[in-house]
């Protein structure tokens, strides 16, 4: 542990050291010096055995500091957000079409719930129809979704789904 040395505890320690080592090596002038300086008698100064000297260095103290230790942060937990497919709603026009406008269509006999599917899926929709079997388009049923929802046409075996 270091501590703190004011400036009259280091000039307390500078004068005992050059009094020691004024008066170990000038014994004779060194009495005398002694008594002017202090202005009392002295009775007997003892010199030290010379195994005893030894300089005065201050000690030098390593201070080791350790480093702070690191702050783990731990990741976030992934959110999950969930796909909101927006609910459309669809108005259904019995015996109605609209000409053209197809995105695609299916010959397939693809239902009119696979057709509404696609048009979910693709926000240029706006409509599909679902064409009946045995009528406009023979045996096969089908459907096509469309960019429009307007103007309806009276067509026999067709039912148009216009986007509410």
């Amino acid at each position: 542990m270091v501590q703190s040395i004011n400036n009259n505890s280091l000039l307390i320690l500078a004068a005992l050291v050059f009094f020691f080592y004024y008066f170990y090596y000038n014994k004779k002038e060194g009495y005398k010096e002694v008594q002017k300086v202090t202005r009392r008698k002295l009775t007997k100064i003892v010199p030290l055995p010379a195994k005893a000297v030894t300089p005065l260095v201050p000690a030098v103290v390593p201070v080791v500091v350790p480093a702070p230790a690191p702050v783990v942060v731990p990741a976030p937990a992934p959110v999950v957000v969930p796909l909101v497919v927006p609910i459309r709603k669809y108005i259904r026009n019995v015996d109605m079409d609209i000409g053209g406008n197809d995105i695609a269509c299916y010959t397939d006999g693809s239902s009119a719930d696979f057709c509404r599917e696609k048009c979910d899926n693709d926000p240029r929709c706006k409509g599909y129809n679902y064409i009946h079997k045995d009528t406009v388009w023979g045996a096969a049923s089908g459907c096509c979704y469309k960019f429009n929802n307007q103007p309806l046409i009276s067509t026999k075996g067709i039912d148009f789904y216009a986007l509410n």
